[in-house]
């Protein structure tokens, strides 16, 4: 699977080539370490730190964000970690465009990210923050005002062979759907959403729930404690769904759903769903089942 998982991002990323790679030799850096090191593609300038071009974190090294910080990045710049990156400040850091009308790509977490972090981070304008087959946590942040990037994920985080954890995070004005994970066997996630506020997603007005989650692995993926509250008329709340005939397994309790095109949508055969204690609300406001 991982062997197919690297040619799919090979394939996806041909156009956007990493001209800074830590040196892979256990080394625990920071942002003013990329800045010495890495031959201008991190810049300091005006309070803020510009990547200019895509960086890699090597598999055994680290970088930590620790400081309230703001990072700017060029279009097109992701940052791909195979190693360890944990952004954690006091207050908060953020993440932002250096030009918002031309967007970045965003973070990319690959197999040996496991160890990562990401806490009290704004995350904004670029496209999505991506995990495939890695499990990291995503812990009250704020992820916003992001789009889709051609033949880059269509959603503002995205699990692929993922199991993260997302919680206590705002979620909100994103292109298409706030979270997102892959519907065929390649890359089973399950992911727990825990306690997030989620709102206002699809921008585009698409046919895309908020929550657009597929194929499962062996544990439930769960969706608990959240509130999903809709604007526009396409959007429903929660979507789970599976190709090639395999079986949803979910857990989608205590959450709050309201004025959405639909509360909740299964897709799959011989769905394995328990569904417990939701208030689902005035989820109609298209009013067009059959459009579904």
């Amino acid at each position: 699977m991982k062997k197919i998982a690297t040619i799919i991002f090979l394939i996806i990323y041909s156009n956007c080539y990493s001209n800074y790679t830590t040196p892979g030799t256990g080394v625990v850096w920071n942002l003013d370490s990329l800045v010495t090191f890495s031959a201008g593609n991190v810049t300091f300038a005006s309070g803020n730190y510009l990547v200019n071009d895509t960086i890699t974190i090597a598999a055994s090294d680290t970088v930590k964000i620790l400081d309230n910080t703001t990072m700017k990045f060029g279009t097109g710049v992701f940052i791909d970690i195979n190693g360890v990156l944990i952004i954690n400040p006091p207050d908060s850091a953020t993440i932002t465009a250096q030009d918002t009308s031309l967007k970045y790509i965003g973070l990319k977490f690959e197999d040996l990210s496991d160890g990562s972090l990401l806490k009290r981070l704004i995350f904004e304008y670029g496209n999505s923050i991506r995990m495939l087959n890695c499990d990291i946590l995503i812990d009250s942040c704020i992820i916003r005002y992001n789009t889709f990037v051609s033949s880059a994920s269509s959603g503002a985080i995205s699990f692929f062979g993922s199991n993260s954890t997302v919680s206590n995070c705002k979620i909100f004005r994103n292109r298409r759907s706030g979270l997102i994970s892959g519907l065929t066997a390649a890359f089973p996630s399950s992911p727990k959403i825990l306690n997030n506020l989620i709102y206002e997603n699809n921008v585009t007005n698409e046919n895309y729930p908020q929550i657009n989650l597929g194929n499962s692995s062996s544990n439930p993926l769960t969706i608990k404690g959240n509130t999903i509250i809709g604007l526009f008329n396409m959007a429903g709340a929660i979507g789970v769904s599976s190709l090639l005939g395999l079986t949803p397994n979910a857990i989608i309790e205590n959450n709050v759903l309201k004025h959405n095109r639909y509360g909740i949508a299964i897709l799959g055969n011989n769905a394995n769903v328990y569904i417990n204690n939701n208030i689902i609300d005035s989820n109609n406001i298209q009013g067009v089942p059959s459009l579904g």
